[in-house]
């Protein structure tokens, strides 16, 4: 299951992880991974894990060919008019998209947006992250 949770996870990987138990968990399925030191980060075909100082990943990004999907419905590949459809309003906030009434999660679109009547905008990432 590939379910995307605001504030909490993307699949089997959650916040309330360590960066080692990423790693540990991704050599288990033997995916594939790259590791970038500033910032601590993990970095997969289809998604991405930022971790802190104390290791604890702090944000999880689904991008490529990542299939899971935001409440059924949402998922990467969907437009911004879907999310306004399916789901909520969104509103533009520093090169992301936020769903109004959600936390936890950002949206980013494949192309460059500005802020007005973007409905027609691919979602290329998919990220959630602590509150």
């Amino acid at each position: 299951m590939n379910d995307i949770i605001p504030a909490k996870g993307i699949g089997e990987f959650t916040l309330d992880m360590t960066y080692d138990e990423v790693i540990s968990r991704l050599r288990q399925k033997q995916t594939a991974f790259t590791v970038e030191k500033l910032p601590r980060k993990i970095v997969t075909d289809e998604l991405e894990f930022w971790a802190d100082d104390e290791g604890n990943i702090t944000q999880i990004m689904a991008k490529g060919g990542f299939d899971g999907k935001l409440c059924g419905k949402i998922g990467i590949g969907s437009t911004l008019g879907d999310v306004r459809r399916l789901i909520a309003p969104y509103r533009y906030e520093e090169y992301v998209y936020e769903i109004e009434g959600m936390g936890g999660i950002c949206l980013e679109p494949d192309d460059k947006c500005d802020g007005e009547d973007d409905d027609s905008s691919v979602i290329s990432c998919i990220s959630v992250y602590k509150e």
